[in-house]
């Protein structure tokens, strides 16, 4: 990076997209059952992502010893023909809009770039995003956010995410893992796999991001 780029550059916040931002997890979980009913599989937990090491839809096929290129086909092709867009948790809009003000924002997640672009144009938070890296971007979790983390000069605040595998991904990165507990896993779970720190509310953001100011690679 250029002297001028990185004296542009500003820190960065990186969000999960499912259960983090969007209240996806009952259509996510809706379109996993048909598809494992679509590969002969009809026995389906009602929380069926909670207890995943990784938060993907290949990881729960293979809980369920179906196909995981075809299931996660399925469901990927169940949720992009939907015609109607996920709710946004109450108040992430109005914290990742106080975030944008001082803080680069990009979306790292299992879900399609484009439907996640979709939503952010539905829900008119689409200009808040300077990033968005789903499913179709190639690289692991810790790759991508180790080539956001590069771009930005290390100016990296926070990954934002719900699952252990968010946290997983973050400490691999030397990156700050702030897990949330609205979202498909629980706060128990993400404290036990070693998050910074927990938002019960996604009000807590701004004080564990801003008024701690959580902007040093932490120390491991």
């Amino acid at each position: 990076m250029s002297d001028s780029k990185a004296a542009r550059a500003r820190p960065i916040i990186v969000f999960d997209f499912d259960g983090v931002i969007a209240d996806s997890h009952d259509v996510c979980a809706a379109a996993c059952r048909w598809a494992a009913a679509e590969l002969g599989h009809s026995d389906m937990p009602e929380k069926p992502f909670a207890e995943l090491e990784a938060v993907t839809y290949e990881a729960l096929a293979a809980t369920i010893s179906v196909d995981p290129e075809r299931f996660a086909g399925l469901v990927c092709g169940a949720l992009e023909a939907r015609t109607t867009c996920a709710p946004i948790f109450f108040g992430v809009a109005d914290i990742m809009m106080e975030l944008s003000r001082d803080f680069d924002i990009a979306i790292l997640s299992a879900s399609d770039s484009d439907l996640i672009n979709d939503f952010l144009i539905t829900h008119g938070i689409w200009h808040l995003v300077k990033c968005v890296m789903g499913r179709d971007v190639p690289g692991s979790k810790t790759e991508k956010l180790l080539a956001l983390k590069s771009a930005h000069d290390g100016k990296f605040v926070a990954m934002i995410g719900d699952g252990v595998s968010d946290v997983a991904a973050a400490l691999h990165a030397d990156v700050r893992a702030v897990g949330v507990a609205w979202g498909w896993q629980s706060a128990r779970r993400l404290r036990a796999s070693g998050a910074d720190a927990i938002a019960m509310v996604p009000a807590d953001l701004l004080d564990l991001i801003v008024v701690q100011e959580l902007t040093e690679a932490p120390t491991r």
